[in-house]
């Protein structure tokens, strides 16, 4: 029998039955508080006819003298009645109610040895009657439970939600499509310091191992964080990765947008190849997926590009992206009903140089916010979660039945793990099998399974807009400044005979410097530090003052002193040079290895080609990039090369020349003496008279 109060209910149909109230004050009662009853379990799909069965736990035990009132309002169309039931806001209108009494029926209300409180409330849908909650059609019901004492005062209160579904000849709405995703990405450790993995990085691994098989994920995770898992949390994670579809990431975090905004296309590739790689070698990831980037950060219409250009089918942007960018048409208020707001079920383009574009997904904010909601248990949450996706399904169902090309991300826009079994009770409650509102999918296939906003006829497109702290920021005098250092640990690098170590520590740290998730400071700093390092084993090698020296010899030894004061032994190159080029080094070149702790003599093969004096310059270059190590030395040289044999030939030469030209002039004398003589001989005279 019906309660006095559930009649007067009913005859007032209130239009809001979720304001916590006094229905009845007998004997001048003053009004109890209301307090919250907590959700322990209940099914959101409720099929034709089926009993709703409730669990849930008063604050206080149940009074034997207690009585339960169960009440439902007509059902919801649209996402903006779900909010207003939630929120207590007035509007949603009386349908029926049942009155429960644990005296008169106890098996209609069983509180158990923990307390809780199982109610099982008879259903109908043809008929309105006094024994049974009336859910006339298919659609999603607000439900509010009240818990009245024996003065008929509400002392305790749920709110609920019922998804009656289709009977049997009734049309199906269809189903939306669900992707679920994950994004986790954490500031690299530096190599060489002991930065613990952040605890909510930990905990977000946690999460995503306990994810149910049941739900596809989609995941991007930076293979970085991977290095610094323990064994056996690395194996579980395998087990996830290896079932989910694994988003390509670079190797460390690199934003796209700062990437190619600062000309680092080429650095993002690079990264984005090794960090795949890295999946594969690390969690034995057979491949990963490309086709889809989830933007946790603003994305500029640079960086989409250079997404697109990569393999990128489609963006995940967070709703404050779109809403900032040129061309948008307003936020999801009442998605696809209501004008001047965005379906977000639905694709939008991204225009892009040339005229091409980039599909894009937005995550809707209210979806988010279930997914982060803490004043409520986790059943309530789940209910409300996964009334959210079942009156989305409905909404759209208004202009296109049986839903078709719809799908939505669930996920955080700013990255991270959804809580594991939030998602999966709430997609469980709202995609039953064979007439669930939802279908579970992945990003792989989300840009071909959803259609485009068509609102003027075209699809939607827009322009990004991203703040100006992103526009402005610049990696390119970070990768200038790194390229230089990397330059030196290359040359430092081949000084040692022994590196134990230090040059892979320099190169992954030069490399983890180069991440967009580490500050400039942090890589100042850093760079620093290593600046030190390099400067500490250079300075090691020393080849003292100025000194003098002469060479005796045509061929001889140039004597060479260089001093290491370092405790490891460093290769080196000697390199010589004489002004006015009056030495040759047919060695070239010398290098040589400097032992520790000492000064180490060496000489150098010279060939003289004057005697004088002259500079010779000495110069200690690493093996590798020919760098000077110190400066210059500039040494006094003498060299007495051309004595005794060489003197001997010299003199020599000079005779037999001296000799030459006497014996010349004597000749050129004597045929000039011969020449007049003959003009005076008589045969002479007598032939030039006859010929007369």
């Amino acid at each position: 029998m019906k309660l006095f109060v559930g009649a007067v209910v009913s005859c007032l149909a209130l239009p809001a039955i979720f304001a916590a109230q006094s229905v009845g004050t007998p004997d001048g009662a003053s009004a109890a508080p209301v307090d919250a009853l907590t959700l322990v379990h209940q099914d959101l799909a409720l099929a034709k006819d089926a009993p709703l069965i409730v669990t849930f736990r008063p604050p206080t035990p149940l009074a034997p003298d207690s009585k339960i009132v169960v009440t439902a309002s007509q059902k919801i169309d649209k996402r903006s009645e779900l909010s207003d039931a939630i929120r207590h806001k007035r509007g949603s209108r009386f349908a029926d109610s049942v009155d429960l009494d644990p005296v008169a029926d106890p098996a209609s209300v069983v509180t158990g040895a923990d307390r809780n409180v199982t109610i099982t409330v008879p259903t109908e849908s043809a008929t309105r009657t006094a024994a049974a909650l009336q859910f006339a059609t298919a659609g999603l019901y607000p439900v509010v439970i009240n818990v009245l004492n024996r003065n008929n005062v509400v002392v305790g209160e749920l709110i609920t939600f019922v998804d009656r579904l289709p009977g049997d000849g009734d049309a199906s709405l269809g189903s939306i499509n669900v992707a679920v995703v994950a994004s986790l990405t954490a500031t690299p450790v530096i190599p060489g310091t002991t930065t613990p993995l952040p605890t909510d990085v930990k905990n977000a691994i946690t999460d995503l191992i306990n994810f149910s098989p049941d739900v596809p994920l989609s995941i991007a995770i930076s293979p970085e964080i991977l290095d610094q898992l323990e064994p056996a949390t690395l194996e579980s994670l395998r087990t996830v990765l290896a079932r989910n579809v694994v988003i390509s990431q670079p190797r460390i975090p690199m934003d796209p947008s700062l990437a190619a905004g600062s000309g680092q296309q080429e650095l993002f590739t690079r990264l984005l190849v090794d960090g795949e790689n890295a999946m594969t070698a690390r969690a034995e990831v057979r491949s990963t997926e490309r086709s889809a980037w989830l933007a946790t950060t603003s994305l500029t219409t640079a960086g989409a590009a250079m997404l697109r250009d990569l393999g990128a089918r489609i963006a995940v942007i967070s709703d404050i992206s779109y809403r900032a960018a040129d061309g948008q048409i307003g936020g999801p208020l009442d998605i696809g009903i209501d004008q001047g707001y965005s379906d977000y079920s639905q694709l939008l383009r991204i225009l892009l140089p040339g005229k091409t574009t980039l599909p894009a997904a937005v995550i809707d904010p209210r979806l988010e916010d279930r997914l982060v909601e803490t004043a409520i248990t986790g059943e309530q949450a789940a209910i409300f979660l996964a009334a959210e996706l079942v009156v989305w399904r409905d909404q759209s169902a208004a202009t296109i039945s049986p839903v078709a090309g719809h799908s939505v991300v669930l996920g955080l826009s700013k990255g991270g793990v959804p809580n594991p079994g939030l998602v999966a009770r709430a997609t469980k409650m709202a995609g039953p099998a064979g007439a669930g509102a939802i279908v579970l999918t992945d990003m792989s296939r989300f840009e071909r399974a959803t259609d485009y906003q068509i609102p003027d006829g075209s699809p939607l497109d827009i322009t990004l807009r991203s703040p100006d702290s992103t526009e402005s920021a610049d990696l390119a005098a970070r990768a200038t400044n790194l390229d230089a250092l990397n330059e030196v640990q290359v040359t430092v690098s081949s000084m040692l005979v022994d590196d134990k170590g230090r040059t892979d520590r320099w190169q992954k740290t030069i490399e983890t410097l180069r991440s967009s998730a580490i500050t400039d400071t942090q890589v100042t700093q850093t760079m620093a530090l290593l600046d030190a390092e390099f400067t500490t084993i250079k300075s090691c090698v020393a080849t003292g003052s100025s000194y003098a020296f002469t060479l005796s010899g045509f061929r001889t030894n140039l004597p060479v002193r260089i001093e290491n004061t370092c405790a490891e032994p460093l290769d080196v190159v000697i390199r010589i040079g004489a002004g006015a080029d009056k030495l040759r080094f047919p060695g070239g070149d010398q290098p040589v290895t400097l032992e520790p702790n000492r000064v180490n003599n060496f000489t150098v093969p010279v060939v003289a080609r004057t005697n004088g004096s002259f500079t010779v310059t000495l110069n200690v270059l690493t093996p590798v990039g020919e760098t000077p190590i110190v400066h210059e030395t500039t040494l006094k040289g003498r060299v007495n090369t051309l004595t005794g044999l060489a003197q001997v030939l010299t003199g020599g030469g000079l005779l037999v020349l001296l000799t030459w030209w006497v014996r010349n002039l004597r000749r050129s004398r004597r045929a000039r003496r011969n020449t007049g003589a003959m003009g005076h001989h008589p045969a002479t005279t007598s032939a030039t008279l006859s010929d007369s």
